[in-house]
């Protein structure tokens, strides 16, 4: 089975590598797959758990060719690219590695730097050469479906899954097998129950209505398998809350079709996970087991805001990068902080935080505006819910899991969002403005932009 599996994955890795070649804007959906699919390949083939940064290199391969491409056929993927959005996220970044200066653990600081450059550099610059438009991100929502299902899929049945701790994880394999981390499985069926829950079908809806399901019941299942709450739990929010934005309201007919939705949707996510519940992954939602992550975490925050709260010299500037484990006392291994705000405030102090919250309140205009201008249209509509779905998610993710300096999380996400949202502004005013000719006299829109 094992071997089944592995040749399952890595013809189908080959398959979609080379499709990408001629369809080379889709290089985002590895983007999103990259983390999971790495652990899959790495739990089933020696050669990829040998040398695991092929496929980062691979990845990295494809969405240059693709950004290329995008220039080549003039698509103008910088229109909109480097929008405010964009200058704030570069400035955060740049201050947290001039942050490495007057950190109290250079040597940490530089280690973090060194391993996360490959992915900031990937994660920060392409995916927004790569999407235009909400119809460009449209394209890759039924694909992604489609690849994350066949990918979860493949993650259960694999007989390298193992439950430890009442978590589902991939065994790895090579000279230095431990168990692979779940949370990233867990955050693609996250993503992929979100797509699902609120993607709107205009063709072939029996097709792709089949394809939701799979999506939303492998997703919500990998994610209680996993033990991981905040994806599940994120997922779970983040769908119910913008459900009726992805389905505009009008008339009292359309809010009992949506009311009937949302029942539908929580009906079949209750059915999922009442027959995919294990006593190990239940152990995981224990009052005394949430209660203890919920403390670690707070002591984690609480140390490294009693640390920056009480060295008013660094308020301005903050402590330095990766400075936590110089004030953590709590014992175990822990890297960073795992909540990204607290991240930023103490260890990057006002400025970062005053950047941070800028770049919030950018992110969070250009929703409402995005589902204002497409609030007429029900495909395009329910694609800007789900990019924005997206972006909350990974934000709620971001306050339990994880380092925006190594990992780019959220913001690759919101970048995203915002190049969508400028380019289809920009767009918008050009398609509005008459052209002339020598004479004076009007001629047609743009074309390209019609």
């Amino acid at each position: 089975m094992g071997t089944l599996i592995m040749v399952v994955a890595v013809l189908g890795l080959l398959g979609g590598a080379l499709y990408t070649l001629f369809k080379p804007r889709w290089a985002i959906l590895f983007i999103i797959i990259l983390y999971p699919l790495e652990q899959l390949l790495s739990s089933t083939s020696v050669f990829f758990a040998t040398h695991h940064m092929l496929l980062n290199i691979i990845v990295g391969v494809l969405a240059v060719v693709g950004a290329v491409s995008a220039f080549l056929a003039n698509r103008r993927p910088l229109r909109g690219y480097m929008n405010p959005v964009w200058l704030l996220t570069m400035a955060l970044y740049a201050w947290a590695v001039f942050g490495i200066m007057f950190s109290p653990d250079k040597k940490k600081a530089i280690e973090d730097f060194t391993a996360g450059l490959p992915y900031l550099g990937l994660l920060l610059v392409f995916p927004g050469l790569l999407v235009n438009d909400v119809v460009d991100f449209r394209r890759l929502l039924v694909p992604t479906m489609v690849i994350g299902t066949a990918i979860i899929v493949l993650i259960i049945t694999s007989p390298n899954t193992t439950i430890f701790s009442g978590r589902l994880g991939l065994e790895g394999l090579g000279p230095d097998s431990k168990i692979q981390n779940p949370l990233a499985t867990a955050t693609l069926g996250g993503t992929i129950a979100i797509i699902a829950a609120l993607f709107k079908p205009t063709r072939f809806p029996l097709f792709v209505n089949l394809v939701r399901l799979g999506a939303l019941g492998s997703g919500l299942a990998i994610a209680m398998l996993s033990g991981s709450r905040g994806q599940l739990l994120g997922a779970g929010l983040v769908s119910l809350l913008m459900f009726p934005f992805a389905r505009r309201v009008k008339n009292i007919f359309q809010f009992i079709s949506v009311s009937f939705s949302v029942v539908f949707v929580l009906g079949l996510g209750y059915l999922v996970l009442s027959l995919v519940t294990t006593s190990d992954a239940a152990s995981r939602w224990d009052m005394s087991t949430v209660e203890s992550g919920l403390g670690s975490r707070w002591s984690m925050i609480t140390t490294m805001l009693g640390a920056y709260l009480s060295s008013p010299m660094n308020y301005l500037q903050g402590l330095g990068t990766s400075s936590f484990q110089t004030y953590w006392t709590g014992g175990g291994d822990l890297p960073y902080v795992h909540n990204m705000p607290v991240q930023i405030l103490t260890e990057h102090g006002l400025i970062g935080a005053t950047l941070l919250a800028t770049i919030l309140v950018l992110v969070a205009r250009a929703s409402l505006r995005l589902m204002k201008h497409y609030r007429d249209d029900p495909g395009m509509l329910s694609t800007a819910a789900i990019i924005i779905a997206i972006c909350m998610y990974q934000l709620l993710l971001s306050f339990k899991q994880g380092s925006f300096f190594t990992s780019a999380v959220p913001f690759w996400w919101f970048l995203v969002l915002a190049k969508v949202y400028w380019r289809t502004m920009k767009d918008f005013k050009e398609a509005e403005q008459p052209m002339y000719d020598s004479d004076g006299y009007g001629l047609d829109m743009y074309p390209e932009a019609a």
